[in-house]
């Protein structure tokens, strides 16, 4: 299924699932990222999938494998899944 588009502070993006732990999940040319509530984007659009932050990680797609990253981008459950 397709995400639906729309403008989140001037950029076109696929529509978010909402914050979580102050950050967004947001697509960007068919790669997931995440911003903060001031719209700045704090984990570029690398993913190729992503869900929301949960006790501090996010579930996050990359080259066909699921791992969990933290809120600085690093990988904490490798990309093996």
């Amino acid at each position: 299924m397709e995400r639906m588009q729309r403008d989140y502070r001037g950029v076109r993006y696929g529509i978010p699932a909402g914050f979580s732990e102050g950050l967004v999940d947001l697509c960007k040319n068919g790669k997931f990222g995440f911003a903060d509530t001031t719209g700045k984007i704090v984990i570029p659009f690398e993913y190729d999938d992503a869900y929301c932050f949960a006790e501090g990680l996010a579930a996050v797609e990359k080259n066909g494998k699921w791992g969990f990253i933290n809120k600085l981008n690093e990988a904490v459950i490798p990309f093996i899944y």
